[in-house]
């Protein structure tokens, strides 16, 4: 007879608040990455003694485990949602004594994954338990409704790395290095007033409360609150009507309800009824959380997924193997790892023959450093689909002999296994059906021998580059066992054709300059084209530096794959993260009827839009770029361009006004 299953009861999302000061946070966490001797009590008849660690960059946790060469146990804690102590644990194990709850601590983490640990004393609790909230919240760019405002977070953290001897106050100098990370600038004069004001023991120094109200002074936005007359009463109180009347008249959120009034004053106004005051509310236009620029949809998958895959803008990294420049870049197998839960479902290797016998990923002929092939496609396995579970594409560029393709071939069977797509006539070719898949992309056994993307375009490269790149010789076409594993076939796109010709299995390869070059000669045929078929965008090769490329010249073509370096942080990077943020930030953007639909003609761009926007107010605005010195006073001048295709700026641009 079968045994029933109980399903353990779920644990309720929770992270407590951070109460305790930072001396002793900062203190604790700097034992937790020296290591923290504990008791793990799970399935096994009795607890095992671990030592848990927080890694160097305070981003996971992890032990050892009992058997050796045996990867270390990490758990990420951007993935923990719930932290309870005490007789709070739900569901103990048996291991754990009654007497011993109020020692014990348990953590639950994404997808099921749980740590009960039981510590020597309840103070290790507290501690681990406040540590754990801060760093958790420290480490997230938004916080969910019922969560504190993360910019207490942010100024805790800086007061600890500001406050170098502990002393657990800061001085004038001190608080004005810290206003300077906090990007606050302000006269000299008026920090020194209100230093005296709120230093109540006239010490010279504040400690951490009484530096929060002086921050909060400094903060206060007289302009927000008249923006506000009219709408709150005498006493500077606006209730839900009044909230709801100015949501509806200044902000020109007409979806706005009473009931939405409501809820948002008993978030920002705890233990009051019925009214938040004028300077709270300012506060809450001017940075909270609560009034994010991000529409709070945006968070969930709100796209239909059930189209082909061709009807999506896809998330592509570039070279994902490197870390640095094109040229003399380390190369790492973590950086698929950070690339993947960034948000990118297609990503690169470029394959080698390997002086043992084994393949290996590097930048050819260049100084790039060399890694293991299957440690690269074991971390693809590893992490595809810890974000989210839609199809990762993997794009390989072949340069190896048959032998190494063939042991490039078993590694990736053996692997990815049944998360491999092979054929696609087999399931739906959209991302909805093909959750937790994984697909190949490469050249087809009778085509030729593969060149790398700055091979194809050395325009703007050094001479001494080129020439590198020119000893290249080309090695045999792909084998029929790499073949096999294949379910998208590259293409090269020398020239547009007809737009019905393409298979929609065939990635075109074209590079930016390319792009741009079609824009001019054929747009209207590419766009036609990408309805059908993908066509991918790579950098320009006098990009060696690893600076990205313009994105909506390539987008505005309907082109799929804009292959981005994650590793450089710079404007196109930013556009290209906020733009994937939407749709739960799962790396599949549906496109606009017009670039997928072949009923709509490419040509029909929708109706102009006219937009108007009124500044109200500024701070924490930095310095100029191109300042020499450090200004005691910043006279701004706002600005408020349009990102849009610059070859479709058929307008002047946007008015500038100061």
């Amino acid at each position: 007879m079968r045994r029933s299953f109980k399903r353990p009861e779920p644990v309720e999302a929770y992270i407590p608040s951070v109460t305790v000061s930072p001396e002793q946070l900062f203190r604790f966490i700097r034992l937790m990455k020296k290591g923290i001797k504990t008791k793990k009590h799970g399935k096994a008849r009795k607890p095992s003694d671990k030592t848990l660690c927080l890694d160097a960059d305070e981003q996971r946790l992890y032990y050892h485990p009992s058997k050796k060469h045996v990867r270390d146990v990490t758990f990420e804690l951007h993935q923990l949602h719930a932290i309870v102590s005490g007789e709070n644990i739900v569901n103990p194990p048996k291991t754990l004594r009654a007497d011993r709850e109020q020692s014990a601590l348990q953590l639950v983490f994404k997808h099921e994954r749980m740590l009960i640990l039981e510590f020597n004393a309840a103070y290790d609790v507290t501690m681990w338990s406040q540590s754990l909230a801060f760093l958790v919240r420290k480490n997230r760019t938004s916080a969910p409704l019922d969560q504190e405002d993360p910019r207490n977070i942010h100024i805790l953290q800086l007061w600890m790395e500001t406050d170098t001897d502990n002393s657990r106050t800061l001085s004038y100098e001190e608080i004005m290095c810290l206003l300077d990370k906090l990007n606050l600038h302000c006269q000299k004069r008026i920090v020194k007033h209100k230093l005296d004001v709120y230093d109540t023991n006239n010490s010279g120094e504040l400690d951490y409360t009484e530096f929060i109200h002086f921050y909060k002074d400094l903060m206060d936005r007289p302009e927000i609150k008249k923006a506000l007359h009219g709408y709150y009463d005498h006493s500077e109180n606006l209730n839900a009507e009044n909230l709801t009347r100015f949501m509806h008249h200044v902000q020109k959120q007409s979806e706005w309800t009473l009931r939405d009034s409501i809820k948002l004053i008993r978030l920002l106004y705890k233990g009051r009824k019925g009214f938040i005051t004028a300077s709270i509310f300012a506060d809450f236009l001017s940075g909270s959380p609560l009034n994010s620029w991000a529409n709070p949809e945006h968070a969930a998958v709100t796209h239909d997924m059930t189209q082909p895959l061709t009807a999506y803008f896809i998330a592509t990294s570039h070279n994902t193997f490197l870390t640095r420049d094109q040229l003399q870049s380390e190369s790492s197998v973590e950086h698929y790892a950070t690339v993947l839960k960034m948000g990118a479902r297609c990503v690169e290797l470029e394959c080698w023959d390997g002086l043992d016998g084994n393949p290996i990923v590097t930048r050819g002929q260049t100084r790039c450093t060399r890694l293991n092939a299957q440690e690269v496609l074991q971390c693809i396995n590893q992490h595809a689909f810890s974000t989210n579970p839609y199809p990762v594409i993997v794009m390989l560029e072949l340069h190896m002999s048959h032998r190494q393709q063939s042991i490039l071939a078993t590694h990736i069977k053996t692997i990815f296994g049944r998360r491999l797509i092979t054929k696609l006539g087999d399931i739906p070719f959209t991302p909805e059906a093909m959750k937790f898949r994984i697909l190949l992309k490469s050249r087809q056994p009778s085509e030729a021998p593969d060149y790398s993307d700055d091979e194809k375009d050395c325009m703007g490269m050094p001479v001494e580059v080129i020439e590198a790149l020119q000893q290249h010789t080309g090695q045999p076409g792909v084998s029929m066992e790499m073949g096999a594993c294949v379910c998208l076939k590259a293409a090269h796109l020398e020239s547009v054709p007809d737009p019905c010709s393409p298979k929609p299995d065939s990635v075109h390869s074209i590079s930016e300059t390319q792009c741009q070059t079609i824009w001019v000669t054929s747009p209207t045929e590419l766009g036609e084209m990408n309805k059908r078929t993908f066509t991918r965008v790579y950098p320009a090769g006098w990009r060696y530096n690893s600076e990205n490329q313009h994105l909506y010249d390539s987008w505005s073509l309907g082109c799929q794959f804009v292959s981005m370096n994650y590793q450089t942080l710079d404007l196109n990077m930013l556009q290209h993260q906020a733009k994937f943020a939407q749709n739960g930030s799962c790396g599949y953007l549906l496109k606009p009827i017009f670039l997928r639909s072949v009923e709509t003609p490419y040509e029909d761009w929708g109706k102009t839009v006219c937009l108007h926007v009124r500044v109200v107010s500024g701070f924490q605005i930095p310095t100029p770029p191109r300042a020499t010195a450090k200004l005691d006073i910043i006279d701004p001048w706002t600005g408020c361009p349009r990102i849009v295709c610059r070859a479709r700026c058929d307008r002047p641009p946007s008015k500038q006004r100061s």
